[in-house]
């Protein structure tokens, strides 16, 4: 994207925040007053913010000039009032969602670079906490897209019924089955295994990925408990058909099976990946599945 004229576009936004109830309230999360240079707009974007966080609605102007005690308030609204007169008012809602978001993200990125040059100088670093502050500064998320409009959309909806929905298979013909096909291929979602202590879940985790293994599929099974040796020790139980208290006993044989096995299903990847107890977030962890595909 080409760089904004963000004097500018400090106008626009202020003028959308007033006029448009919508607009200020997808802002108001993560826009936040000292992100803006000029200290008029600034002024008035407090107001517009400490209004709606009161009441979940726009002031009227009337409600505006109330809130302004004193002269140098007053003569932001005039100023502010007055630049905006000349602003052409056309503006397409996706590119102004789309440049308040990236102005809202570089304007967070600047204060979270102060704010850490602070850190620095005053010796007092928390590299986790940085990484968590420009990971949010990153994140910012201005989607304008009120979603599926069941009634109106009601023909979209129906043809996505009758797309033919892909599936993973977990191996088992009866959970596929409790499952309505198997894993969903395309789209996002998510399975939940659970169960007491001790009754197997980890190994029923590790005969599903070996299972999509043999889809040639590449897995990633993540432990956040077991080591990746120990994961490994059970996979390999279940590739060469051993009892796992007698895989160290063969080995040459457990050899030949993982590389059988691979030779059948040449495309296939099965990565695993150990994160001991309360060493890492849900953002790493999302980062390091990115880093991976």
């Amino acid at each position: 994207m080409t760089s904004l004229d963000e004097d500018l576009f400090e106008q626009i936004i202020i003028y959308n925040a007033l006029v448009n109830e919508v607009y200020l309230a997808n802002i108001s999360d993560s826009l936040k007053p000292e992100y803006f240079k000029d200290t008029n707009v600034k002024a008035v974007y407090n107001i517009l913010l400490e209004f709606f966080n009161e009441h979940g609605s726009s002031p009227t102007v009337t409600e505006i000039k109330a809130r302004c005690s004193d002269e140098e308030c007053k003569k932001a609204v005039r100023a502010v009032a007055t630049s905006v007169k000349n602003l052409d008012k056309r503006y397409n809602s996706e590119e102004l969602y789309k440049n308040t978001e990236k102005f809202i993200k570089e304007r967070a990125v600047y204060h979270t670079l102060l704010s850490v040059a602070d850190e620095v100088n005053n010796k007092d670093v928390d590299t986790s906490a940085i990484l968590d502050k420009f990971e949010a500064s990153c994140n910012i998320n201005l989607n304008a897209d009120i979603g599926i409009d069941y009634f109106t959309d009601a023909n979209r909806h129906v043809d996505d019924l009758l797309k033919e929905e892909k599936y993973i298979s977990s191996g088992w013909p009866w959970l596929d089955g409790k499952l309505g096909g198997g894993f969903i291929q395309d789209g996002r979602a998510i399975y939940v295994f659970a169960g007491e202590t001790n009754v197997g879940k980890s190994i029923v985790l590790g005969n599903i990925a070996t299972n999509i293994c043999k889809q040639n599929k590449t897995v990633l099974l993540i432990s956040l408990e077991m080591s990746e040796m120990l994961y490994a020790k059970r996979l390999s139980a279940n590739i060469a058909k051993i009892p796992i208290n007698e895989i160290q006993h063969n080995t040459e044989f457990l050899k030949e099976s993982i590389t059988d096995f691979h030779s059948r299903y040449p495309d296939t990847k099965l990565l695993v990946k150990e994160f001991p107890p309360s060493t890492i977030t849900p953002q790493q962890l999302g980062g390091y599945i990115k880093k991976v595909k």
